[in-house]
């Protein structure tokens, strides 16, 4: 089976959210599964400059569109940001850190603040991410959306702090 890690950016606050609460024990089993990846030999290790990316833009969108081969498995990134997401085709597999899925597309469903996810892909899939923003460069999206680990998250239900941006 294949595997690809995938974190990246500093990020900025987004908008007013509050925040969610979801299950530490399925979010520490997702952070497990990361670090286990991250030390894997390289052979087993796709990168995500290896996964066919299309960016797609509009006024006040952006949407990020992914294929996901048969047989991947992927731990995403932790977004900071609600947002839908649309499997256009394909069979997975999702770990997040509120339960075990699997969707077959086509299906459309909202993402929760903070939600990072564990994927198998059973068939070749196509997934697109929707973010609300009025940026146009990806990096600049990526850092305003985008958490490098849970450590801000945690900093700031001890403080017991709305997310306000």
């Amino acid at each position: 089976m294949n595997v690809v890690a995938r974190r990246f950016g500093d990020i900025n606050p987004p908008r007013d959210l509050e925040l969610p609460k979801g299950d530490p024990v399925a979010r520490a089993q997702i952070q497990k599964m990361l670090s286990e990846m991250e030390s894997a030999p390289s052979d087993c290790v796709m990168g995500e400059d290896e996964f066919k990316t299309d960016h797609y833009f509009s006024d006040g969108v952006y949407c990020r569109q992914i294929f996901l081969p048969k047989g991947v498995f992927v731990v995403g990134k932790i977004h900071r940001t609600s947002h839908l997401n649309i499997i256009s085709t394909g069979d997975v597999t999702v770990r997040t850190q509120y339960g075990i899925d699997r969707l077959k597309g086509p299906c459309t469903f909202k993402s929760e603040v903070w939600t990072q996810r564990a994927v198998l892909a059973h068939e070749d899939t196509i997934w697109t991410c929707v973010h609300p923003t009025e940026l146009t460069d990806v990096d600049e999206i990526e850092a305003d959306i985008i958490a490098k680990s849970y450590d801000e998250y945690d900093k700031l239900l001890e403080g017991g702090v709305k997310w306000l941006g």
